[in-house]
């Protein structure tokens, strides 16, 4: 089969999919085309579409970011915090936490346990020559104040207006245990939670964003490694313990990690 020259794309589309047209060239094509998922550049960047031919008179879906390959391009839609008494990372940081929030309300949010997005939870900042641990709210609130961002794709996150200052001035790391993913079967979803094999503590890049009444959080993800591609096309961008202060206070450092893909093994079991 060949390519199309060109591709049409119009109508009023769910979960916020968006209307226009696209040159689609042989040259701009970045997968082979198979009649269904494949990729091209859109206004200078690669994107991932769902390609139908325009002589058969079919209309084409340019999905946005947040979908891929008719799944949620989210990734890390929920995470672990597992309170176990032989993760000495997790305690120290909730005895940080605990101190630095008496008595204060703050504390109260805090959640523990499986994270949700716009739940409040630790991330690790830079502060006082160490990294530190605050709360903050997990997802970027949208310009229009409806709904959060919960996830920023490392690839693009510079070109983006709402993420480049955050990125460039207000990294943080999010401490995990783990995060939970999907697996569509005949018989139902299974879920399944991620871990690196020989620690249970697994750290997530990020960055933050100041609003008036509170601070909140994203977290970045990638292309996944051949580890977690068989469950979801994205995964987090995991950071090792010896690189968290270099992400948090070294720019030059961030930028460069970006651009990398994540080799870290990752071993899926079913809860």
């Amino acid at each position: 089969m060949g390519y199309p020259k060109s591709l049409a794309i119009g109508g009023t589309f769910p979960f916020g999919w968006s209307a226009s047209t696209v040159a689609f060239g042989e040259s701009m094509v970045h997968r082979s085309y198979t009649g269904r998922i494949s990729s091209c550049q859109l206004e200078g960047r690669w994107v991932s579409v769902y390609v139908i031919p325009i002589d058969k008179k079919r209309t084409f879906l340019k999905k946005p970011d947040g979908f891929l390959s008719g799944r949620k391009a989210n990734m890390c839609g929920r995470y672990q915090i597992a309170m176990e008494e032989d993760i000495i990372e997790i305690r120290e940081i909730l005895d940080e936490i605990n101190e630095r929030y008496k008595n204060k309300p703050d504390l109260s949010a805090m959640k523990t346990g499986e994270v949700f997005p716009t739940d409040t939870a630790p991330v690790l900042v830079s502060g006082n020559g160490r990294p530190q641990a605050e709360l903050m709210r997990w997802g970027l609130t949208k310009w229009d104040n409806k709904g959060v961002i919960i996830n920023a794709r490392s690839e693009t996150a510079l070109e983006k207006k709402s993420f480049r200052t955050s990125l460039l001035n207000r990294r943080c790391v999010v401490p995990t245990t783990g995060f939970f993913e999907w697996q569509k079967r005949k018989s139902g979803k299974t879920k399944y939670l991620f871990r690196l094999p020989e620690t249970k503590m697994l750290y997530l890049a990020g960055f933050y964003d100041i609003t008036p009444t509170h601070k909140e959080y994203a977290i970045m993800t990638t292309a996944a490694n051949p580890f977690i591609s068989s469950y979801h096309d994205r995964m987090p961008l995991i950071h090792t313990p010896d690189v968290l202060w270099q992400w948090l206070t070294d720019r030059d450092f961030a930028l460069e990690f970006i651009q990398h893909p994540c080799l870290m093994p990752l071993v899926a079991s079913a809860v």
